[in-house]
């Protein structure tokens, strides 16, 4: 269920992403790019249930979110 909604949270930024969009209508540009906060969620559970081996996504995850935490 989780890769479904990674799929549609995934398509719902890269469309918004558009330069037209982003130019245009740039409120829903901002709006839909902070989904990214969902996103990594949705990632650092995607794997718990193991089924092809254990879930790594976090080692990926923790050196952007640090810089990213500092940065903020």
């Amino acid at each position: 269920f989780t890769g479904i909604l990674l799929f549609i949270i995934m398509t719902i930024i890269f469309v918004f992403a558009h330069p037209t969009i982003r130019q245009k209508a740039y409120k829903f540009f901002w709006s839909t790019h902070s989904l990214y906060i969902v996103l990594y969620a949705l990632c650092l559970i995607h794997g718990l249930a193991r089924l092809t081996g254990e879930p790594r996504f976090w080692i990926f995850f923790i050196g952007p979110a640090i810089i990213y935490s500092l940065d903020k």
